[in-house]
């Protein structure tokens, strides 16, 4: 199943040279140096706990999330995940809307039909409020999962018991440039904004000017999920057809609609999340302290982080290693817990330092892009041999620098997009179970 063939390949040959040996004994008799090189193959000590998580990014400017989600997660290992979705709209004409009449405004969202939904039934409700968002948002910062975003009190629109048709196409009578025609558009949510329609027709044409002076008009939208609200429902933000549609009259009782897109380049989109563990498994791993956990809880948006802290790493005295991988095998508490709740699909690790800041690991840093799941793993990978779910990663280079204390002893384990999904995974930690997380290392050393 590895991915790291040239190890294994290694590995087999030296198994052949040391057909029936223990650890290069034997390999030792059959070199003549007087100082022969001994490759040693060992499991290292560490700690594994659950962890708490501080803010995590969910905007910023370089990074590309073309969708976001809406909902909230229950469930007894996480307690409840709260998700909000927050966005600006922008604009490509300067209509000009004297003397114009409002016939409606609607807010369409695109439904992003692969992700679709998460953490519950297909046919489970959604409900969430939309507000107007009245506090300045910018493409130049960035945004974290506890921003505070200030809203208008009052509601602008609600969506109640929504069970999303992800397939059907919808059609739309709408004003084109000779008359009214219908128009077929993808799987979408359409949402009556009435409420705002008598602020936007009041606009002048001057307001249109370009989209930095709109946004000072019409600073954005936030969704929140209702208490009913059953798992999170996925939209594609930048397609164009998740837009603020404003239809109107005008003076020449000519009907109009003017489109006001989710701009890449100049709207800002980001999640927020709140967290309660109450009641939850990984409540009680928070209050233990001093604790080696036999299963470890991992989650995205804000939720908890693994976090590893290597013990005595003796054996590696005198000794360079070749190579370090970290194995974490994924625990499934009950039948359909990872069809409800995906597992989390690539991770990565950070190193902790003494300072509380986290950095990416070497190892991470020089497999980064398209070959990360190649040369440094992290990837959710399934052994069909032996049934087993697993995350492996190549740690040797971040090892080499414990070891020569350039790095500390403490690593993070998290989501590479843990901002931007809603996926957890539970893990086997520290036990006699043979799925227990392990650390093994091949080194080399000279006596």
């Amino acid at each position: 199943m590895s991915k790291k063939l040239f190890f294994l390949s290694l590995k087999a040959f030296l198994i052949l040279i040391l057909f029936s040996c223990n650890k290069g004994s034997d390999l030792t008799s059959i070199l003549e140096d007087p100082d022969p090189i001994i490759i040693d193959f060992d499991e290292v000590l560490f700690r594994a706990e659950t962890y708490p998580s501080d803010s995590s990014l969910t905007y910023n400017d370089s990074a590309f999330i073309p969708s976001y989600f809406i909902g909230q997660t229950i469930d007894p290992y996480f307690g409840q995940a709260v998700a909000g979705l927050n966005f600006q709209v922008g604009i490509f004409t300067e209509p000009d809307l004297s003397g114009a009449s409002l016939d409606s405004v609607i807010l369409s969202l695109e439904y992003d039909t692969t992700m679709m939904r998460y953490g519950a039934m297909e046919n489970a409700p959604i409900g969430f409020q939309i507000f107007e968002i009245t506090q300045d948002l910018s493409t130049d910062e960035n945004y974290f999962s506890n921003s505070p975003v200030e809203v208008n009190p009052e509601p602008i629109g609600e969506v109640i018991g929504l069970v999303p048709n992800l397939t059907d196409t919808v059609f739309v009578a709408e004003p084109q440039s000779l008359r009214t025609d219908t128009v077929a558009y993808k799987p979408h949510l359409r949402i009556k904004l009435n409420r705002i329609g008598r602020d936007l027709i009041q606009l002048t044409q001057d307001d249109f000017a370009s989209v930095s002076i709109f946004q000072e008009k019409f600073k954005g939208i936030s969704l929140r999920p209702t208490e009913d609200c059953e798992g999170a429902l996925f939209f594609e933000m930048f397609s164009g057809l998740t837009r603020l549609n404003l239809y109107y009259t005008t003076a020449g009782d000519t009907a109009r609609l003017l489109q006001m897109p989710v701009l890449e380049s100049s709207c800002a989109t980001f999640n927020t999340y709140e967290h309660n563990f109450t009641g939850s498994e990984v409540e009680k791993q928070f209050q233990e302290e001093n604790v080696n956990d036999s299963i470890l809880y991992l989650q995205s948006m804000q939720g908890p982080d693994i976090l590893l802290t290597m013990g005595d790493l003796g054996i590696l005295d005198q000794s360079t290693v070749n190579y370090a991988e970290l194995q974490l095998n994924l625990l499934v508490p009950n039948e359909g817990d990872t069809t409800l709740n995906p597992p989390i699909e690539q991770l990565i690790i950070q190193e902790l330092r003494e300072d509380g800041t986290k950095v990416e690991i070497v190892d991470v840093i020089l497999a980064a892009g398209n070959q990360l799941g190649d040369f440094f793993g992290g990837d959710l990978e399934y052994d069909g041999d032996t049934g087993i779910t697993s995350y492996q990663f190549n740690i040797t280079r971040h090892f080499q620098k414990i070891l020569s204390g350039e790095a500390s002893n403490k690593m993070i384990i998290t989501n590479l997009f843990k901002g931007a999904q809603p996926n957890r995974s539970i893990l086997y930690g520290k036990s006699n179970n043979p799925l227990s997380a392990k650390i093994k290392v091949t080194h080399t050393s000279i006596n």
